[in-house]
């Protein structure tokens, strides 16, 4: 929910677009005001900024710095995660993940005097009564819903409301999130373009039914936990969370459950008999 709201923010409020303007000119008040030297909130988060952007390691600060001003995130609105569209929050994510240390910086320059640092538990709790009060009754889901609903309207919503939100936390658990979902939207994205009609789709589901275990996203699903992945080692090698080698087996674990549970089908009835109708006649069986 939190994400959500982070990589659409260029679209709000209301589908307007307003904010995506309001980030631009934040950043180049930053920029006209301050230097790498003088601007605090960057000295700080300026060689997580490197690492986002996958600059070199010997980048010096003030290479990092020349680099904000050329952050896509703040020039263009980007994808909109909606919900309506398969692994839209994915596609957003791949686009707004890398530059998450660069608009935590912007919003931290601009609201660090507003008791709102994301990372302080002190200036949390500033809001803790508004939270215990939307947490009160209700499933977990309606209490999450109720709890953002309540920051939004006491924070006003818009750049401060993703600023309170933009924890470091937040952005490890979207960094796992987008390790491990990402053999499944490659093989989403894969099959969107290479099934163009209904006799693709059945020459797919006559290869499917003796095949589907052999499927390369579930191979790459499988090797997640012990891949040498520079984006997982970064993640497992965290000190902001200890269990993320937990988190990331017990993610993979639960989609590789999943796509093993919807997969089947093809062994079974009535999909196991598309081999029958198969256009090719190496794939028809006796």
């Amino acid at each position: 929910m939190h994400t959500t709201y982070l990589w659409g923010l260029a679209y709000r409020p209301y589908g307007s677009g307003a904010y995506s303007e309001h980030k631009l000119r934040l950043l180049e008040l930053m920029l006209s005001r301050e230097s790498a030297f003088t601007c605090k909130p960057f000295q700080s988060l300026w060689q997580d900024i490197r690492e986002d952007l996958q600059m070199c390691p010997n980048s010096s600060m003030q290479t990092v710095w020349d680099a904000l001003s050329s952050c896509a995130t703040f020039w263009r609105k980007g994808t909109m995660p909606k919900n309506s569209r398969w692994f839209a929050w994915s596609d957003s994510c791949e686009e707004q993940l890398p530059e998450y240390h660069a608009l935590k910086c912007v919003l931290a320059y601009h609201y660090q005097n507003e008791k709102l640092d994301p990372d302080l538990v002190q200036e949390q709790q500033a809001l803790a009564s508004v939270v215990r009060e939307a947490k009160q009754g209700g499933g977990d889901q309606q209490s999450l819903r109720r709890e953002f609903s309540k920051l939004k309207e006491s924070l006003g919503g818009g750049p401060k409301l993703a600023y309170y939100i933009m924890s470091e936390k937040l952005f490890f658990h979207a960094a796992i999130m987008q390790v491990c979902v990402r053999p499944c939207w490659s093989w989403y994205a894969n099959s969107v373009k290479t099934i163009k009609s209904p006799l693709d789709n059945l020459a797919l589901a006559a290869r499917m039914q003796s095949d589907w275990c052999a499927e390369a996203h579930l191979k790459a699903l499988a090797q997640i936990p012990t891949s040498k992945d520079p984006q997982l080692v970064r993640l497992l090698g965290h000190p902001t969370i200890k269990d993320a080698a937990d988190k990331v087996s017990q993610l993979v674990f639960h989609l590789l459950r999943k796509r093993c549970s919807s997969l089947s089908k093809h062994s079974a009835p009535p999909d196991c008999y598309a081999q029958l109708f198969a256009p090719d006649a190496e794939l028809r069986e006796d």
